[in-house]
């Protein structure tokens, strides 16, 4: 009986159970009954909750990703970025940040093993996502004060966050040719003078530099 309600269809039958809370949320929202919007919000954010942490125990990590949790963590990080529009949210960006992350590593590392495994998909996952998340901060900074505190914040700092990870594991984790390790220190000296011109920092342009020079 318990271990019916921990299944993986559970957190299936829960992404279902989200999106009847979250709608009813957003058309009390719209009848500006909000107190009753609050209610349908928390519980259409518990479901969710629940419904990650069950698809990610059974799903996450399994090569080729046959629970598809590639694609639950996709519509997922939408409904946050929806949410934080709608309700002016900036941790519920984070979230969506964190959960497009795990759609990365799952999907480059785990579901498309087969193509990328030569490539060193583990650090490869992470350079692509600081990329993403960087290229998609140029694209919207200096639209709206909303946007910039909702959006342009998250992406920079997990685009950052991602190209600060994975450098210990250019050097110390699994065995890549000179060349190899110059590429990607090369790609993240790139993110770093993206982030370092979009956000006017110094320390991060020198770091683009001592990079640049290491990698040469």
């Amino acid at each position: 009986m318990v271990r019916s309600f921990i299944s993986i269809e559970s957190g299936i039958t829960l992404i279902i159970t989200f999106l009847l809370f979250a709608g009813m949320a957003e058309l009390l929202d719209r009848a500006r009954r909000f107190g009753q919007a609050r209610v349908y919000f928390v519980a259409s954010s518990v479901s969710g909750a629940v419904s990650l942490t069950l698809m990610t125990i059974h799903g996450f990590g399994l090569i080729g990703d046959p629970k598809l949790v590639f694609f639950v963590y996709i519509f997922y990080a939408i409904a946050a970025f929806i949410m934080a529009w709608r309700r002016d949210k900036v941790m519920a960006s984070w979230v969506g940040m964190g959960l497009i992350t795990l759609a990365v590593v799952q999907g480059i590392v785990f579901k498309y093993a087969y193509l990328t495994t030569t490539y060193h998909s583990g650090r490869l996952s992470a350079l692509v996502t600081a990329s993403l998340m960087a290229v998609i901060a140029v694209f919207l900074k200096n639209r709206t004060a909303k946007v910039e505190r909702i959006f342009v914040t998250p992406l920079v700092y997990t685009s950052l966050i991602c190209s600060f990870a994975v450098i210990p594991f250019l050097f110390f984790s699994g065995w890549m040719t000179a060349a190899e390790i110059s590429m990607r220190i090369l790609w993240l000296a790139a993110i770093w003078l993206v982030l370092a011109f979009l956000n006017c920092w110094p320390g991060l342009f020198t770091g683009f530099q001592v990079a640049v020079a290491v990698a040469v």
